[in-house]
């Protein structure tokens, strides 16, 4: 017998799976991030509250794609890093993590650095730019880019604070590293920055529950939390959500908004939100969102933050971090920019193939 751990890209939520018999050696074929379809397994609860698979000689397993390429690097990088990103929290079967995005100048090009626990840290109240000497760093390939990566494995270690200048615009400047501009038809999966049209709005925002105490989803009954891994819990951290339709021209894209960037847009905090439930007599955790509609509706956004595509339903989705009201003149001179860039020169060098 031997096991696995899947994450569900359609809730997020850890799946623990147990291959049995001669199915115990197939996870040496599968590798961390490979994405998996699973047919004719056996659908168990487990002690703990979780979801367990049972695979036995009925199953099968199918690797519908592998994980993006990790390159170890064998000699260490030595940069200035001129900007950190603040930190950001994911979930993962071992609990919270956090990890942070750096923009770091190598030999006079800027480059994505993302440090993960416990070496997104080890920035926390450096003075930049900083001089710094990542150790055992790996990269990751991520669409048509690489990010250099450290993690537990390696070490950020701070040589010069204060380290030479800053960049002018360098916030512009980092958002563009980390968040590349691109069309829905051309995108890969990755951090993304996308421009387009608010199509439709969620009628309402979402309150769901979550335990202090393990991070897992607790349902409310009558007032009181229930986790299936701790039981009755006393409190509950509230988690405030929705999502927006974009058009971009080329695809549509599906934007949610979780925790403090949906308070952000809606312009209220979540205690007050909860407030203004029970004050109007609105559905228990279900806030209208009938004012952000008449905001948004028809605007043209920008987005940013992490794109998925949902295969079953035909559209690309984003957890969104950062949104902005499209700017007309900025977003000439991106246009032109990226004309120039793309399609002048092609359009130039084929004119000079012409006979004379």
């Amino acid at each position: 017998m031997s096991g696995l751990i899947l994450k569900d890209r359609t809730t997020d939520d850890d799946i623990r799976v147990v291959l049995w018999g001669s199915f115990s050696n197939k996870d040496n074929d599968i590798n961390i991030g490979d994405i998996v379809l699973i047919r004719a397994a056996r659908v168990r609860p487990s002690r703990d509250g979780w979801i367990e698979l049972h695979l036995d000689t009925r199953s099968k397993i199918i690797v519908e794609e592998k994980a993006p390429e990790i390159t170890p690097i064998s000699e260490e990088i030595v940069g200035r890093i001129l900007y950190a990103f603040e930190p950001v929290r994911y979930k993962s079967k071992d609990g919270l993590i956090t990890l942070r995005d750096c923009i770091i100048e190598v030999d006079g090009k800027l480059k994505l650095c993302r440090l993960w626990d416990p070496r997104s840290q080890e920035i926390e109240g450096v003075k930049l730019p900083a001089l710094v000497r990542l150790e055992y760093p790996y990269i990751r390939k991520e669409g048509f880019r690489e990010i250099i990566n450290v993690g537990k494995l390696g070490k950020c270690v701070i040589l010069e604070e204060n380290s030479g200048e800053i960049p002018k615009d360098i916030e512009k400047i980092a958002r563009r590293v980390k968040y590349p501009r691109v069309w829905l038809d051309e995108s890969g999966e990755g951090f993304r920055e996308v421009r387009g049209t608010v199509i439709r709005i969620d009628p309402s925002a979402t309150i769901s529950w979550w335990c202090k105490k393990c991070r897992q989803r607790v349902s409310k009954e009558f007032g009181r939390f229930l986790c299936e891994n701790c039981g009755e819990v006393g409190e509950a951290e509230p988690v405030l959500a929705f999502s927006i339709y974009v058009d971009d021209s080329t695809g549509v894209l599906r934007a949610t908004f979780f925790r403090d960037v949906a308070e952000r847009i809606i312009g209220k905090n979540v205690q007050e939100i909860l407030e203004e439930i029970e004050e109007k007599g609105y559905e228990e955790d279900t806030y209208m969102l009938e004012e952000l509609e008449s905001r948004l509706l028809g605007k043209t956004v920008l987005l940013r933050g992490r794109i998925s595509y949902v295969e079953e339903r035909g559209l690309w989705r984003m957890v969104v971090d950062e949104m902005e009201f499209a700017e007309p003149l900025e977003e000439a001179t991106f246009l032109e920019e990226e004309l120039e860039s793309k399609y002048l020169s092609e359009i130039k060098r084929k004119l000079e193939d012409l006979p004379s």
